[in-house]
């Protein structure tokens, strides 16, 4: 659960009001599945990069994304 002072926090961050925060955050939570889904794609169109430094690259965007 949110404490209260959190909720503040994040609704200040998103420029909503505290009553919208779970709308908001849902649909915030949809995006980033959403680039997740992309980065996934990417991922598997670069395993045979011939460019390691472009796949790592791809590859820790989308590992940097899952931590967050």
């Amino acid at each position: 659960m949110m404490r209260p002072v959190e909720a503040v926090a994040w609704a200040d961050a998103f420029d909503a009001d505290v009553k919208d925060l779970p709308a908001v955050l849902t649909h915030e939570v949809a995006r980033v599945d959403g680039v997740r889904t992309e980065l996934v794609k990417l991922v598997r169109e670069f395993v045979n990069a011939p460019d390691d430094e472009v796949r790592r690259g791809v590859y820790r965007a989308y590992s940097a994304l899952g931590a967050a």
